[in-house]
């Protein structure tokens, strides 16, 4: 797998992540040499500024393409800043004020892109508990009428911007399916903006989503998908085994004993903090505990022993071959628990050998939005307006 930084896989793998959510390289290797790295960490300070200073050119840029009526140019300038700012604020610890600052303006940027790109996003809010409600992206489909519909749930350390700026809603569209893409707790804004800590019955935030995906005329609710990517390779088979409405899970990057895989690949004595996909600390905010032991201990129920075997519906666990974050025996231990299960394990040749295809991303989402159009029993269809 291309590793920018030789001496930090975390930070090759956030390469990897602007590079396939739009980002240009000349300008990520000139942001990339004004920062001071130390064991693979980055100097915050030194990390802040170069990214903010690269995004904020952008954005200056924009708002001089705009002053001259020229919006399609002015977009694409500012979706490359979301990408910098995400990339920035992913790598700073939540206990640091410019991590708000970084996200508050990743935010800005996405939405003024999409409304000068004039993409099909309409943005939503999903009712919770308590009151409080999970904010999503929803991209219906290009075709007429009641339509199969994807959910799509994130894993550690993403949100639903850049799910959506990594192709997804295209590939769905082209396929003729809706996409859902939801927050759900313990990610992006759920996490961020409403304090809303992650859990291991995933099938409640999920089924939240289903219903409110029911309700909609343009989505045929017998005919819905779910994905879920990294830690999501967890939250998605869980909630399908306990959710008989959904009719085909992915889980686009294998999980199984969630707990024992922080402690003895993360924690253990011969990993390294540069082998983390976050901060250190990132732990502990998705998890709502005070300390790391607390924090294990939380995450010894984010386990699928004995939950996959409920899993009646078919399930595809795509993962990369040299996988750095999860083992690829939990993949074929995943596929092989679940009574439906296949497994495709992606290679350099085939397009993507790391995490999640973080090297390789228009491969696995072809691969994964076929199976699902397959199974859905989607068509093209007659596009909307025609």
């Amino acid at each position: 797998m291309f590793r920018y930084f030789e001496n930090s896989q975390m930070l090759s793998q956030g390469v990897l992540l602007a590079l396939n959510s739009g980002g240009e390289i000349n300008e990520i290797a000139r942001a990339c040499g004004e920062v001071s790295i130390a064991n693979g960490i980055p100097e915050i300070g030194s990390w802040f500024d170069a990214w903010t200073r690269l995004a904020g050119v952008l954005v200056d840029q924009a708002e001089a393409d705009l002053a001259k009526g020229r919006e399609p140019s002015a977009a694409h300038k500012l979706r490359r800043a979301c990408v910098y700012y995400g990339l920035c604020e992913r790598y700073i610890p939540h206990t640091d004020p410019r991590k708000a600052q970084c996200y508050e303006r990743m935010q800005r940027c996405f939405r003024r892109y999409i409304e000068l790109s004039a993409e099909p996003v309409e943005y939503v809010e999903v009712p919770y508990e308590d009151g409080k409600s999970l904010p999503g992206l929803f991209i219906p489909a290009a075709r007429r009428g009641k339509a199969p519909t994807v959910l799509f749930i994130d894993g550690f350390d993403l949100y639903k911007e850049f799910v959506y700026l990594r192709k997804n809603g295209e590939a769905a569209r082209l396929r003729g399916m809706g996409l859902l893409i939801v927050d759900t707790p313990g990610v992006g804004e759920a996490l961020r903006l409403r304090g809303l800590t992650t859990r291991h019955d995933t099938e409640v935030p999920v089924g939240k989503c289903l219903d409110w995906l029911a309700a909609r005329g343009d989505v045929d609710a017998k005919r819905i998908g779910l994905i879920g990517l990294s830690l999501g390779g967890y939250y998605a088979p869980r909630a399908t085994a306990f959710e008989p409405r959904i009719k085909a899970c992915v889980a686009f990057g294998a999980q199984w004993d969630v707990g024992r895989r922080w402690r003895v690949e993360h924690y253990g004595s011969n990993s390294a903090k540069s082998n983390l996909s976050a901060p250190d600390t990132q732990l502990l905010w998705v998890t709502g505990q005070k300390t790391r032991e607390d924090a294990l201990a939380f995450l010894d129920a984010f386990s699928l022993e004995g939950v996959a075997q409920n899993i009646k519906v078919p399930l595809l666990v795509v993962h990369g071959e040299k996988d750095h974050l999860v083992s690829l025996e939990d993949a074929k231990r995943l596929a092989g628990a679940a009574p439906r299960g296949e497994l495709v394990v992606t290679t350099a040749e085939y397009g993507g050998e790391g995490h999640c295809c973080m090297d390789g991303m228009q491969t696995g989402v072809d691969l994964i939005y076929d199976w699902l159009a397959e199974k859905l029993r989607a068509r093209r269809g007659k596009a909307r307006g025609s």
